[in-house]
């Protein structure tokens, strides 16, 4: 069995596992609990290339979010539909998702999601060619992961910011960011990263 059956079958069984703890919290009435599990079952069918099916789960997540009133769970929920939406390729929804997460995750301490959101409308920007608006939203982030700690996604963001750079042929302050990626990577043991931080490296 390769590797990839190996990581869809378990995906498959998580999902099967959150799919009996979601019937669960719906017949006990946890409406918390079940905010929690409809987003798990959105991020396995996303992880899964499905994202149809992920965005219905994170819609009725931010449903019962309203419903309940909890704004980091309106604020997650967001996000993630501004993910998938930017999976599909179809970055006005994306954009619109990634702004009202970050207007609602303003009154909330989860700092996460909102470097989330930040990066995905850095990514969006770059793709289409705003490669100078794609920094600002990159260098937001980037000090977000910094100040929670997330070394994986600072790292990330650290590349891209590289990529940007290069995009405008600063190449020094390109090579400025990928040198500063590539330790990190190294650290947390993310050899794919690594890979293509010494790649990044070698074209600029």
């Amino acid at each position: 069995m390769g590797k990839k059956q190996k990581a869809i079958d378990y995906h498959q069984q998580s999902l099967d596992y959150h799919q009996k703890s979601l019937a669960i919290y719906v017949e006990r009435g946890d409406r918390t609990d079940e905010v929690a599990t409809l987003g798990k079952l959105g991020n396995a069918y996303n992880s899964l290339g499905q994202y149809q099916k992920a965005i219905d789960y994170y819609q009725r997540s931010l449903a019962i979010s309203l419903e309940i009133n909890d704004c980091t769970d309106v604020g997650a929920s967001l996000c993630n539909l501004g993910d998938a939406y930017c999976s599909l390729k179809q970055y006005q929804q994306a954009i619109d998702y990634y702004q009202k997460a970050l207007i609602v995750l303003r009154e909330t301490d989860h700092r996460q999601f909102r470097a989330n959101s930040l990066s995905g409308l850095g990514s969006i920007n770059y793709w289409l060619g705003k490669y100078q608006q794609a920094i600002d939203f990159y260098q937001q982030s980037l000090t977000i992961y910094r100040e929670i700690g997330h070394r994986e996604n600072e790292a990330i963001s650290l590349g891209a910011l590289g990529i940007a750079y290069g995009s405008l042929r600063q190449y020094e302050q390109a090579i400025n960011y990928f040198e500063q990626s590539l330790p990190i990577f190294r650290k947390i043991g993310d050899y794919r990263y690594q890979g293509a931080s010494l790649c990044n490296l070698g074209d600029a």
